[in-house]
């Protein structure tokens, strides 16, 4: 049954007469009546309201009968042919035509060309045109406000009739008889290749309304099961491959927070395709495929990628493309959040700037816009050009917006999950940084060695594949506990006297300790990352004080293990290999600088002498460095010591 229209020209007759009063009134008002007394005037008994320009241009034409038979002659034009509020209504209502019904005459018209109806804005628009005929006397700015008087006029001649359209699919549906079909238990209502008549859909909608609770339930299990099997993947996988990082279960429920993220996004974005395709009526529009690839299905993994790795990202996005695919009941959806997420993870492997990712997200967008053209073509959507431009616009902005929420959740993670990626990094390693500026001027030796410290450990961590760019940067804070009492350090103490000449060598270790626990307050002060943090105390694990203990050993006979422990630090040991590296690279740094003429096969005894002794001490028992490593380690730090403590020519007169 077709929605029936109650055409009222009624409505075009009551803009006419108040146009007509317009004119009267305009006529009847003096000669030098201000504008605004004839404003307020004609607002007040007609309810037109006009513009002072408007107005002046009027009370210009002295309001004149011809002008007046020009406006009425145009109005009328628009007015008495059906005017609808929006078009909105006819899609609202999915149909091919409407019952128009003249209130005066009561007629009724089925119209099936519901292009031919204007809706207000477009009659509105069209009194405005400069096709409309006016006198040679009108420039175009007047013709302009004349048109727009016109338009303020327009209101709609054509509405719904709820209750009209209800009470005749009432008598249509009470006139059908009551017709029961059966179908017998686990008969199939349709076959796989058969055509799907509007009888066999309604027993589909049923059937879907009456599914047993049983049923439901079965399948709610059997998603369950599926969920579960994968999020155990993803734990064993954690497990057994991803050992570098150490907080396992906060990496492994960073993920789970991604995956809720991205799959909340989708739900989102499909709803919405499902309304927009609802909504629209022509192609490509009217499908929701094109606005799901509106989805930003690549935020997850772009997430895990810098917050992570590339393995674990990518492990992550062969889970969340089967997520996909099982909520979302679409194979091609499932293939498009695999491809999506490889070329998010391809791109930003190596990602160390946040404006990176805005480059990142025009990849990603190209990726997508390929995925979907690739797609279409195997079937996801119909294969016409219009809808192929479409479905890879969409793909496209997918991909950026994909990159847009991804920056924004970015921070928010690496608080919430506490991990440090190479973007903070990169920020940390700005030696301007107040921090730093302070180290450089309360212990400019000890800002020196970190720097140095940092050269070393980065190549030393680079060679075995470890993170060389978090060991630099440690590197930079690993000391700035020195900064409180810079002077009891050998490395600030230029030309000046020993201060710990003058102490007992248990409170020159306590002093030198204390730089250890004074260095985690101020970098808890200054709210660097823990993972910078821990580096502070491990630096120098339970490593033993040697010139302060043999000067106490000197003074007692008492060599216990008691008096040896007073004289090491609190600890704790490296815990990754990059702390151990940090470990030796600092001692190495400062051992360096007393080698007489520096050979590498000096140098290398020398590196090889501290690791072994920090080795054969247990520092590195609770780190997975291996004795390969420390090989490999050496001669990295060989190269670097070699550049920095280079031969000069002697220069003449110096």
């Amino acid at each position: 049954m077709l929605p029936v229209f109650d055409f009222n020209t009624r409505i075009a007759r009551e803009a006419r007469s108040s146009l007509e009063q317009m004119f009267v009134v305009g006529r009847q008002a003096p000669a030098d009546a201000r504008i605004e007394d004839l404003h307020d005037k004609i607002e007040e008994e007609i309810g037109i309201p006009l513009d002072p320009d408007q107005i002046a241009l009027l009370q210009k034409h002295r309001f004149n009968s011809e002008l007046e038979r020009l406006m009425t002659e145009h109005l009328e034009a628009v007015m008495m042919m059906p005017v609808v509020s929006s078009r909105s209504q006819f899609r609202r209502f999915g149909v091919s035509g409407i019952i128009r019904r003249d209130l005066k005459s009561g007629q009724e018209v089925v119209v099936t060309d519901l292009a031919s109806i204007r809706d207000k804005l477009t009659a509105s628009a069209s009194l405005k045109s400069e096709k409309l005929i006016w006198p040679a006397e009108y420039d175009s700015s007047s013709r302009r406000m004349l048109g727009e008087i016109l338009g303020s006029l327009v209101v709609p001649t054509l509405e719904y009739n709820e209750a009209e359209t209800e009470k005749r699919r009432s008598q249509v549906r009470d006139g059908i008889p009551a017709a029961i079909i059966t179908v017998e238990r686990g008969k199939p209502i349709v076959s796989s290749g058969e055509t799907v008549t509007p009888a066999k859909a309604m027993l589909l909608a049923e059937a879907a309304r009456h599914r047993p609770v049983g049923q439901r339930a079965i399948e709610f299990l059997g998603t369950l099961v599926i969920v579960m099997l994968l999020l155990l993947v993803l734990w064993q996988y954690m497990i057994r491959y991803q050992r570098q990082h150490l907080r396992v279960r906060r990496h492994f429920l960073l993920q789970i927070a991604c995956f809720v993220v991205t799959l909340g996004l989708a739900r989102l974005f499909f709803t919405f395709a499902a309304a927009m395709s609802q909504w629209s009526t022509h192609a490509p529009f009217n499908s929701p495929t094109g606005y799901r690839y509106l989805a930003p299905l690549a935020v997850g993994a772009v997430m895990v990628t810098i917050l992570t790795d590339a393995n674990a990202a990518f492990i992550f996005s062969a889970i969340l493309s089967v997520f996909v695919g099982v909520f979302s009941g679409n194979v091609y959806m499932a293939a498009f959040t695999l491809m999506s997420s490889a070329g998010a993870i391809y791109h930003l492997q190596n990602c160390r700037d946040r404006t990176a990712l805005v480059a990142a997200g025009l990849w990603i967008g190209a990726i997508n816009a390929a995925t979907a053209l690739a797609l279409d073509l195997l079937g996801a959507n119909e294969p016409s050009l219009r809808v192929l431009l479409f479905d890879s616009f969409c793909g496209y902005v997918g991909g950026v917006l994909a990159t847009m929420a991804a920056s924004i959740l970015l921070p928010l993670f690496e608080w919430l999950f506490q991990i440090t990626t190479s973007i903070k990094l990169l920020e940390l390693s700005n030696l301007n940084l107040p921090l730093l500026k302070q180290l450089a001027e309360r212990a400019p030796g000890t800002y020196h060695h970190s720097i140095m410290v940092g050269l070393l450990a980065e190549a030393g961590a680079e060679s075995v594949g470890g993170d060389a760019l978090f060991a630099r940067v440690a590197c930079y804070y690993h000391d700035i506990g020195k900064s409180v009492r810079p002077s009891y350090f050998i490395e600030n103490q230029s030309y000046m006297d020993n201060r710990h000449d003058k102490l007992s060598p248990k409170m020159s270790s306590i002093v030198l300790a204390n730089h250890v626990k004074q260095g985690v307050e101020i970098a808890k002060k200054h709210k660097l990352p823990p993972r910078i943090i821990e580096i502070i105390p491990q630096h120098h694990g339970t490593g033993l004080m040697k010139f302060f203990y043999y000067k106490a050993r000197r003074g007692t006979e008492d060599e216990s293990m008691a008096l040896e422990h007073e004289f090491r630090y609190p600890g704790p040991k490296p815990k990754s290999k990059e702390a151990a590296i940090i470990m030796i690279a600092d001692s190495v740094e400062a051992a360096a600088r007393t080698v007489q003429e520096p050979t590498p096969t000096k140098l290398r005894n020398m590196v090889d002498m501290i690791s072994g002794r920090l080795r054969d001490d247990g520092q590195f028992d609770d780190c997975d460095i291996t004795i390969r490593d420390l090989r490999i380690v050496a001669e990295s730090f060989v190269k670097v010591l070699m550049g920095i403590h280079h031969h000069r020519i002697a220069y003449p007169g110096y």
